[in-house]
């Protein structure tokens, strides 16, 4: 971009010009030159053009970079996070340009829908103990919104009763567990006494 200005000046002497302050801009140092008679002398002033911080914010951690004045700012990567689906730059419009003044923007996030929980189903051994694994122990896979409850819900084992259920939070790594106990059903027998009446002579 070339800006001209015409000023008046004394026939071999030296010029006077001054850097003018344009926003986004810093002058460069230059010389003077010697006023020539026919008004062909020419003072060139060039004018750098200044870059401005862009912080990058993606869970408390900081990225900077340097973007020139009047650039089209250009978002990074959209960041990666466990459990949850990227959604914006917070701050950020499509077509912003550089500016003068240093720029932060923050990623946002939404609960992933379908992250990944345990419910494990566990029978109780006739010791009344409840196994860690093994046959007894019944995985089932389900999914969920990250930070919503489970939503686990008992099964039904021939010979079990299920105990109430304690639903959790769902963590965005997928480790949640909830754990369903079922007890182990009893059952009772009845023996039945048959006497046998006693025949006529018999003491």
């Amino acid at each position: 971009m070339d800006i001209e200005q015409r000023d008046d000046g004394v026939t071999a002497a030296e010029t006077v010009a001054e850097a003018r302050v344009y926003a986004g801009f810093t002058a460069q140092s230059f010389a003077q030159e010697t006023t020539a008679p026919d008004d062909s002398t020419v003072v060139e002033i060039r004018y750098s053009r200044n870059s401005y911080p862009i912080n990058w914010v993606v869970d408390g951690e900081t990225t900077t970079e340097q973007v020139k004045y009047g650039a089209e700012i250009v978002t990074p990567q959209p960041p990666a996070k466990q459990g949850y689906i990227f959604e914006r730059w917070l701050g950020f419009d499509e077509g912003m340009t550089m500016g003068t003044d240093g720029q932060t923007f923050t990623a946002r996030w939404k609960p992933a829908p379908d992250t990944g929980y345990t419910v494990k189903h566990i029978l109780q051994e006739l010791d009344e103990s409840y196994p860690a694994e093994g046959d007894l122990v019944k995985n089932e896979v389900k999914t969920g919104a990250t930070g919503s409850q489970t939503a686990a819900a008992p099964k039904n084992y021939e010979g079990f009763t299920p105990g109430p259920v304690t639903q959790a939070e769902i963590l965005p790594d997928g480790t949640t567990v909830v754990e369903v106990l079922y007890g182990r059903n009893s059952i009772s027998k009845m023996l039945w006494a048959m006497s046998t009446p006693k025949s006529a002579g018999m003491k």
